[in-house]
């Protein structure tokens, strides 16, 4: 059962097959971002600075919007130079699966290679928004264009806010940032590579998973892209699979998932919200009916 979008349980599952584990969350901005144009309009632990060419990039949201941020630190940008944006909106343990692509869209004589598969991208420069594309068997303008506001862009910063309801309100997502130009890149974030002048290159890093659903709550990988090795700076969405083997055995925390497997006769209970974007599957191994009763979704 293919399920990309929000699960807001306060749930009890009743199940003759199954449910859930928690995964690690760490408190940190949950806020609407004013556009200034200036780097203190993003906080210290929304800010990831890149590994060359003196840009910082920022990532933040609320209930109805993300907000991305580059900015060069040093020098100006160009204003032909695009803040490159690629969404992944059903992350995945194995982040090249799921919807989407690991084919970026050619822009500006760039294509890159994705670390996951993206499904929205849009690209910014000082005085232009790229409409928001989507991927669909190929890549193709939502006619949407995200949010730059007067001022949001300039020689030496670019923001962006994209509306959650724009990209299908997703429960969780892949991100993946760098300022380019005619034919290449200059700066990424995360990673330690891949600036050059090459009209393909393949990025390695990657920021997420972002529960963007959730008040309050961005998991710790959101804090330490930059110095985590893992998937080359991303940390990848974990999967669930639980066999029950008593009632509320063994105990179940809420959490965010990319494929949910319950097996086990049991009953079990859930008591927060709780998301998966990929596949659930109750009762694996199992003959025995599920019922699942939940207070909303």
């Amino acid at each position: 059962m293919k399920h990309p979008y929000i699960l807001r349980f306060f749930f009890a599952l009743l199940l003759l097959g199954g449910f859930f584990a928690g995964s690690t969350v760490k408190a940190q901005s949950f806020r609407t971002v004013t556009f200034t144009g200036a780097i203190g309009d993003f906080t210290a632990g929304e800010q990831f600075a890149a590994a060359a060419n003196n840009t910082t990039y920022a990532i933040a949201f609320d209930a109805t919007y993300m907000y991305f941020g580059a900015f060069r630190t040093v020098g100006s940008f160009g204003d032909a130079d695009e803040f490159s944006i690629y969404i992944d909106t059903d992350p995945r343990n194995t982040p090249a699966s799921g919807n989407g692509t690991t084919a970026g869209r050619l822009f500006d004589g760039f294509t890159p290679t994705l670390p996951f598969n993206a499904d929205y991208t849009s690209f910014t420069r000082q005085n232009y928004t790229d409409p928001l594309n989507k991927y669909n068997g190929s890549w193709a303008s939502t006619g949407i264009t995200p949010t730059v506001s007067v001022g949001s862009t300039g020689s030496n910063f670019r923001e962006v806010r994209i509306a959650l309801a724009d990209i299908g309100n997703p429960a969780s997502v892949y991100v993946s940032l760098w300022m380019g130009y005619t034919g290449g890149i200059f700066s990424n974030a995360p990673g330690t590579t891949n600036e050059g002048t090459a009209a393909t290159r393949t990025m390695a890093g990657f920021f997420g998973s972002f529960p963007v659903y959730k008040a309050g709550v961005q998991p710790v990988s959101f804090r330490a892209q930059n110095t985590t090795a893992a998937n080359g700076g991303g940390t990848a969405i974990p999967n669930l699979t639980v066999a029950l083997t008593a009632n509320n055995t063994p105990a179940f925390t809420a959490g965010d998932y990319g494929d949910i497997t319950i097996s086990g006769a049991f009953l079990s209970t859930v008591g927060a919200n709780t998301s998966y974007t990929g596949t659930l599957t109750v009762g694996s191994g199992t003959t025995n009916a599920t019922n699942l009763s939940a207070a909303g979704f």
